[in-house]
């Protein structure tokens, strides 16, 4: 009973914030007789983004976003985890492999986001390539550090029973690392929605980035920020369901994750 109490506390919080953000946003816009075509007011905004989702083509658009960035944080997130696990694993993987990881993680991913259209072409392909490479570092490095991290004397304990490799892996290294995967799985769909964007900035015929070019075009300067609200509430929503599923398979990990 007093879990729910708290929850209705929050959710009306979170609306009043909002609100009290778009009277905000509408007083400047009014006292400063800002104009709608350089910045719209908080009401415009407001009622572009809730038409959005009665607009059956908008729908089209956003399930393009959507399909890109889960099809491609699913790719780029299982490569990530599963070389970080052999890097760890393997020394000569650690000593000769991992610099270069670590170079190439230096190259801006939107760089690369006019190769992937000449190599992939503007459909789904060169989308997903460009969501794999956002989130398969932030998974890779998160997973290196998790396996780095695990307690020496559980695994000497392990091996005092006589563990395989293979039983100390999966008993012990793996559980352990599942919080670092985890986290490092936060940061990756939030890249992942960034990066579907971007690659439909460079050249795509549907999707979120694509339709922000048209409105943008056409000077619907209402409707571009209605998009960017879209944009953050989808990757707020991928995030949450990130942190649920991290909840429920690393529930052991402190307090959050026991509510």
């Amino acid at each position: 009973m007093k879990t729910k109490k708290v929850k209705i506390v929050d959710i009306s919080l979170h609306i009043a914030t909002f609100l009290t953000v778009i009277f905000i946003w509408e007083a400047v816009v009014r006292i400063f007789d800002i104009s709608s075509s350089i910045f719209p007011s908080g009401i415009e905004t407001v009622f572009s983004f809730f038409s959005f989702f009665f607009n059956f083509e908008s729908i089209e658009h956003l399930w393009a976003t959507f399909s890109e960035t889960m099809l491609g944080f699913l790719l780029g997130s299982l490569g990530g985890a599963i070389l970080g696990i052999l890097v760890a694993e393997i020394k000569w993987m650690k000593n000769h492999i991992f610099p270069y990881l670590v170079a190439l993680n230096s190259i801006p991913k939107m760089a690369l986001a006019p190769l992937f259209i000449v190599w992939f072409g503007f459909g789904i392909s060169s989308k997903v390539a460009m969501v794999m490479i956002s989130t398969f570092f932030p998974v890779l490095i998160n997973m290196i550090v998790g396996m780095d991290k695990i307690d020496a004397n559980q695994i000497k304990l392990m091996k005092a029973y006589s563990a395989s490799k293979w039983q100390v892996f999966r008993r012990v290294k793996l559980p352990g690392s599942l919080p670092y995967l985890f986290s490092g799985l936060e940061i990756a769909i939030i890249f992942g929605v960034i990066g579907a964007v971007v690659a439909e900035f460079v050249g795509a015929d549907k999707g979120l980035g694509f339709l922000m070019l048209f409105y943008n075009a056409r000077f619907e300067i209402d409707d571009m920020f209605a998009i960017l609200g879209v944009i953050s509430l989808m990757g707020y929503l991928l995030l949450l369901a990130v942190q649920k599923a991290s909840k429920k398979i690393v529930f052991w990990q402190g307090n959050d994750n026991k509510k």
